[in-house]
């Protein structure tokens, strides 16, 4: 008996950033950019300089909607099978993109550059909680 397959097919369909016209060298996501899913409300909230964890069920934070945990059965994974980027202005620079998981956030609503900015890591990753592999994501 072959191997149980679920399948299913999510549209991911963004606009573009919402935050102005970007400038060459810098790092941009499309959270808060509209389409599908909708735009975030959660980035960018909360304690200043506080760690805030993300899960597949937190609300209002804009990812590729992909389901349930596989949980433990033997063999169970998933798999992004196919992807496209689109570009619709006349203007749009080359770019790359990337897929990120995003485990979390810190909120950063005020630094000073004339003291040492301590960041509040109480919280604990979600996934991955042994940091390996994991990789600072610095965006605006």
């Amino acid at each position: 008996m072959g191997k149980l397959v679920n399948t299913s097919r999510v549209q991911f369909s963004k606009n573009q950033h919402s935050a102005g016209a970007q400038a060459a060298g810098l790092w941009y996501s499309l959270f808060r950019a509209a389409g599908n899913p909708p735009a975030d409300t959660v980035l960018g909230a909360g304690t200043n300089l506080a760690f805030q964890a993300l899960t597949r069920t937190t609300s209002g934070a804009a990812g590729i909607q992909h389901g349930a945990d596989v949980g433990a059965r033997a063999g169970a994974t998933k798999k992004i099978t196919a992807a496209s980027v689109l570009t619709a202005a006349a203007t749009t620079a080359p770019f790359s993109l990337m897929l990120v998981d995003l485990l979390g956030f810190y909120t950063i609503t005020s630094v000073t550059v004339d003291t040492a900015q301590t960041l509040d890591n109480t919280v604990t990753l979600p996934r991955f909680t042994n940091g390996k592999g994991v990789q600072a994501f610095i965006t605006q």
